[in-house]
């Protein structure tokens, strides 16, 4: 995956100094790496083996605030927003994050039977805790469709065997309408829990 980022990064590097030349968009100082910065501190990976047999490959992108910015930052950059249109992308996702903690998954399974993620009777069942076990279910499990050469663009370590999800998990417990994640919060955990196996990623947050 080190590999695949680098590669990734280069070609980024290349393709915005050719953006650059063309104009469009307001510059904005930040570095064309940034974005891979952004993402590599934000995305966590978990393997599950079972008898010396692959079970899950999994992949998830906490989308942060730090990690919206750079992404409109690159998005942006791509598709040479204007300064405006730039700024309403920023302040959607700003809207999007006060609302709901989002993932981007990726998984790969070769079980097919374990079926799509998104279905309410789906084999593997998703939660999302904090350091003290408290758990949030996800309010909404979407099946991401968009062309594979677009998302690996934005989330390079997906592969031709890969299926893509959006979670939406709550920002504040139902029950107490108290945030999930406050400025104490150590660390949280998306956890995947199959029939016979469980995947774990862990995002440290101080």
């Amino acid at each position: 995956m080190k590999l695949a980022r680098k590669i990734s990064s280069i070609c980024l590097v290349l393709f915005l100094g050719c953006a650059g030349l063309n104009g469009g968009g307001a510059p904005s100082g930040v570095e064309a790496d940034d974005y891979q910065s952004a993402l590599s501190e934000w995305t966590e990976e978990a393997k599950v083996y079972q008898e010396f047999e692959t079970r899950l490959l999994a992949a998830a992108t906490f989308k942060s605030w730090e990690f919206r910015q750079a992404y409109v930052e690159k998005y942006a950059r791509i598709y040479l927003l204007e300064t405006g249109s730039k700024r309403d992308m920023l302040e959607e996702e700003r809207a999007v994050s006060s609302k709901q903690n989002e993932f981007f998954l990726s998984i790969y399974s070769p079980d097919k039977d374990l079926g799509d993620f998104s279905m309410e009777n789906a084999a593997w069942k998703i939660c999302l805790l904090d350091e003290q076990g408290n758990k949030l279910e996800p309010i909404k499990i979407k099946k991401v469709k968009q062309k594979e050469s677009l998302l690996q663009e934005f989330y390079p370590y997906i592969t031709l065997w890969s299926s893509f999800y959006q979670l939406s998990f709550p920002v504040d417990f139902p029950e107490t309408q108290e945030p999930f994640i406050t400025p104490e919060t150590r660390y949280i955990r998306l956890v995947i829990n199959g029939p016979s196996s469980r995947a774990v990623m862990t995002w440290e947050l101080r």
